[in-house]
Order: structure tokens, then C-alpha cells, then sequence
């Protein structure tokens, strides 16, 4: 307890000392059992701050984050409800995956933002209306009660990857044409997916889809690789698949009957064992 209390000490002291004036990285992940928040601090020119697994840290006051904070590492502490609002209007990533609390994000994330990680967020139900415009990657993977993505999102996305979200029902009608990786794996409820896919998409991985019975016709021009692999009311592929298809993988695909003819001269890689109900081109199951 001594030792515990001594952390907790050392941690304001370190908070309000001018020193905090040249700091560019605060990492506090070992003052997570005593921290149970944090506290107001002229940290001028703090760039990152990594708070991972502070397990009793309820709050992030907004007047402790300087507006020239990058980086902002919260992850895993199961305990906070709330992120500061505003958030610096400087930030670029944000990492709050883990916070098991945590019911909502600021409705304005700042534009600067580029990566945002939210996954196993369990509270989590549904995002701002708009997210910020510079942002790149958006990774929600295991929100297990997200219903719903926002209608719209921003024309600098690249890499969507919601895989695990049991409660998404659908992807938003369009995607941006900036997207090149998507990746839904084990949407247990996820039925469609947008008609047009963006053309710019390179990667699909749809696998554990359980309820997903058609894919979107046709697939982007410049897909490369494509992951169906255990969607188990999954009938049939695309009539025909991208010329710059590489990789398909559609094991385990209980219902999947037959493949196109012809198959993409690209391709390099195809494994389709354990489709039982596959009798097109004599494949075996130890085709790969």
C-alpha cells in the first residue's frame, strides 16, 4: 500500500512540475492500479500520452490535454466512461480499444484525427453522425452492441474493419472510393454488403458471416484479394470475379455449390476445402 500511494504521489508531482513544459511522452501504464484520475497540468508541449490499462480511471479531464497532444493511448481501461470534449484539435490517433465503459465518443472528434481504434469497446452503440474528414483508419472490431456505422463516411477512409460487431446489421449504402481494405469477419448478422463495393477496394474479408447469402455484382476492378471462408448460406460467387483477383479463400462454405468458369487468370491462390456441396471442376478437399 505504501509503495501504491507513493506512485499516486509522484504522479501529480509530475503533473504540476514545470518540467512538464519540455515533456513530449507521458506513459503512466504502470501507475495503473493507483490511478484513478488524472489531474490538471501545463503540459505545453506534451505530444503523447499513454495511459494504457490505468483499470481505475473513470474520466479524462479535457483541461489536462494540451491542444499540441498527437497521440492519445487510453486502451484498455475498463473503468472509463467518458473522453474529454473536446478533444485537442491537434490529435491524429486515438486508441481507446478496451475501454469496456465507455457508451459514447465525442460528438465533434477533431478533423486532424487520421487513425481511430475502438475496438472491444462493449458499451459502445453507435458513432458520431460525422466523423473527422482526414481520418484514414477506423477499426471497431468486437463492439459487440454497435448497431449501426454513421450513413456517411469520410472520403479519406482507406481501411474499415469492424469484424466481430454480432450487432451490425448492415455496412452504410455507400462506401467511399478512397476504401481499399474492408474487412466484416464474423458479423453474425450482417446480410448484405454495399452494391457497389468502392472500386478502389483491393481487400474483402467477409469470413464468419453467417447470414451473408450473396456477394455484390460486380466486384471491384482491382480487387486482389477476397475472403468468404465459413459463410455458411453462401450459394455462389460473382458469375465472374476481377481479373486481378489473387487470393480466394472460401473453405468451409457449407452451401457453396459451384465456382465461375472461368476462374481469374491471376489468381495463385484458391482453397476451398471443407465446401462439401462443391462439384465444379472436380476440386477436392485437398485443393489449396
Amino acid at each position: 500500500m505504501a509503495s501504491a500511494a507513493i506512485l499516486d504521489v509522484l504522479l501529480q508531482v509530475l503533473l504540476h512540475s514545470c518540467i512538464c513544459n519540455s515533456l513530449n511522452l507521458i506513459d503512466i501504464v504502470k501507475l495503473r492500479t493507483t490511478c484513478k484520475k488524472m489531474y490538471r497540468a501545463p503540459v505545453f508541449t506534451l505530444t503523447k500520452l499513454d495511459c494504457t490499462r490505468c483499470d481505475k480511471m473513470v474520466v479524462l479531464p479535457e483541461k489536462l490535454l494540451p491542444n499540441c497532444l498527437t497521440t492519445l493511448d487510453c486502451s484498455w481501461c475498463t473503468n472509463l466512461e467518458s473522453l474529454p470534449n473536446p478533444l485537442p484539435t491537434g490529435l491524429m490517433e486515438l486508441n481507446c480499444s478496451g475501454c469496456e465503459s465507455l457508451e459514447t465518443l465525442p460528438v465533434e472528434l477533431p478533423n486532424s484525427l487520421t487513425t481511430l481504434n475502438c475496438s472491444w469497446c462493449d458499451s459502445l452503440e453507435r458513432f458520431p453522425d460525422r466523423l473527422p474528414t482526414n481520418l484514414t483508419t477506423l477499426n471497431c472490431t468486437y463492439c459487440c452492441n454497435l448497431k449501426r456505422l454513421p450513413n456517411q463516411l469520410p472520403n479519406s477512409l482507406t481501411t474499415l474493419n469492424c469484424a466481430g460487431c454480432n450487432s451490425l446489421e448492415s455496412l452504410p449504402a455507400q462506401l467511399p472510393n478512397s476504401l481499399t481494405t474492408l474487412i466484416c469477419t464474423t458479423c453474425s448478422n450482417l446480410k448484405t454488403l454495399p452494391d457497389p463495393l468502392p472500386n478502389g477496394l483491393t481487400m474483402l474479408d467477409c469470413s464468419g458471416c453467417d447470414n451473408l447469402e450473396s456477394l455484390p455484382y460486380p466486384l471491384p476492378d482491382g480487387l486482389t484479394e477476397l475472403h468468404c471462408n465459413e459463410c455458411n448460406n453462401l450459394e455462389s460467387l460473382p458469375d465472374q470475379l476481377p481479373a486481378s483477383l489473387t487470393n480466394l479463400d472460401c473453405r468451409e462454405c457449407s452451401a457453396l455449390v459451384s465456382l465461375p468458369n472461368p476462374l481469374p487468370a491471376s489468381l495463385t491462390t484458391l482453397v476451398c476445402s471443407g465446401c462439401d456441396r462443391l462439384n465444379t471442376y472436380g476440386l477436392s478437399e485437398e485443393t489449396s
